[in-house]
């Protein structure tokens, strides 16, 4: 998968949509794992008892399909939009801009990344928006009805990829101290 593709294909709007919401998804997920070192100890517990690799991902598609949708826009917006509505997923977008304006930024800078230091960039403003409050958006998000009947049908059609486990453990390594590698 290449992390930082972009592109559009008018010709392919589902399948080039597609991947451009797998690889924002893929930013997203890069950019929160490596925010976890970062995290005070009681957003880390939290995030671990919210947050599964798993639902990370599904997470991650939903957010990065918002940010496609509603601040990107244009054409593959629109793509990414249908795509999710298939899903059900509009619910979740009144959430997510009701208490995601602290997320927005790191959202943005994730999207927008097209270095691994701009991910890094994007990760200390993850954890800046959790310890400012942005648990509470993830957990709304995560135990949200919508986010729980749609998350494994996301799955299904967008596998957890088997580098963000081995990322996540990593980092958890990392954040309790055991982990003295430089693989992130």
């Amino acid at each position: 998968m290449d992390l930082f593709y972009k592109g559009y294909d008018p010709a392919a709007p589902v399948t080039s949509g597609a991947q451009h919401l797998s690889a924002a998804a893929a930013r997203f997920a890069v950019s929160i794992v490596r925010s976890i070192p970062q995290l005070p100890e009681a957003a880390w517990i939290q995030f671990q008892r919210l947050l599964t690799v798993d639902a990370l991902w599904s997470l991650c598609l939903i957010l990065a399909g918002w940010v496609l949708a509603t601040v990107v826009g244009g054409f593959i917006g629109l793509a990414v939009n249908a795509l999710l509505i298939a899903y059900g997923l509009v619910e979740l977008w009144e959430q997510i801009q009701d208490v995601g304006h602290a997320l927005r930024q790191w959202a943005v800078t994730a999207y927008e990344a097209t270095t691994d230091a701009a991910l890094d960039t994007a990760a200390q403003h993850f954890a800046t928006a959790l310890a400012q409050g942005g648990l509470t958006l993830l957990e709304v998000l995560v135990t949200h009805r919508v986010f729980r009947a749609v998350e494994g049908k996301l799955r299904e059609r967008f596998p957890s990829p088997g580098w963000l486990r081995t990322q996540y453990e990593q980092a958890a390594a990392l954040y309790q101290g055991d982990f003295m590698g430089d693989d992130l």
